[in-house]
């Protein structure tokens, strides 16, 4: 028998907080209920209600939070608009779900066509439309209606360069209801202080209400201005 090789490398948390951050490469497919406009930038199409869900669903049938990551809020689930949305997916469907609702954005960093009226996402991200995509992904998981005819306005923007993604995120978050702290809330330094404070059993609200809907101590989440205030103080 001969002796065993071992590799070591040595690495700093600089190294470390990239690794755990690190999104790895995923590919999901969207169908469209009719052919979408094309542009040089990517697709803006159709989706039925039902196809949609099913691209979110994860292979175990769970919400994939995953494509949901890159959005700067996360699930309001009382507020007045959510309400909104949930009473047109529940009301009167005469009238087409899309025209009553701004849409959905998604970044791609590649998209190749798979098939008649299906496209094939790398690395999908939702960025505008999170409460929408929730609100439709309970919709259907407590009243199954995969013949649903309404349909949703779904923009597919494909590029992988991140300077460029972020600029998006930013535009098509410009609402005023949301903090202007919180369109930081997905730039790197504030993601390695989401990990940093979760390993000391805290919870980072850099996007806002998502760690309150996941049911987490009040008293364990830690706000944006809350954190800046006490950097100032010290």
């Amino acid at each position: 028998l001969t002796d065993p090789v071992c590799n070591f490398s040595c690495v700093g948390l600089r190294d470390l907080i990239k690794q755990v951050a690190k999104r790895p490469i995923r590919e999901r497919a969207l169908t469209w209920s009719e052919a979408p406009m094309e542009t040089r930038e990517g697709y803006v199409g159709l989706v039925s209600l039902w196809n949609y869900y099913t691209f979110l669903m994860t292979e175990k049938g769970d919400l994939n939070e995953h494509m949901l990551e890159p959005n700067v809020r996360g699930y309001l689930r009382g507020t007045p608009v959510n309400k909104e949305i949930r009473n047109t997916l529940t009301g009167d469907r005469n009238i087409n779900f899309w025209l009553l609702n701004n849409g959905i954005t998604v970044l791609a960093s590649k998209t190749a066509k798979a098939g008649y009226l299906e496209l094939t996402l790398s690395d999908p991200k939702i960025v505008n439309g999170l409460q929408t995509s929730r609100e439709l992904f309970e919709y259907f998981l407590t009243k199954p209606k995969k013949r649903d005819p309404r349909k949703v306005l779904v923009r597919v923007i494909e590029t992988d360069d991140s300077d460029l993604q972020d600029a998006i995120i930013r535009a098509t978050n410009r609402q005023n209801s949301l903090p202007k702290a919180s369109l930081r809330g997905t730039d790197e330094i504030q993601q390695k202080i989401d990990i940093t404070l979760h390993a000391a059993d805290l919870f980072y609200d850099r996007k806002k209400g998502f760690y309150r809907d996941k049911g987490k101590p009040v008293a364990k989440i830690v706000g944006m201005p809350t954190l800046a205030q006490a950097i100032l103080a010290i």
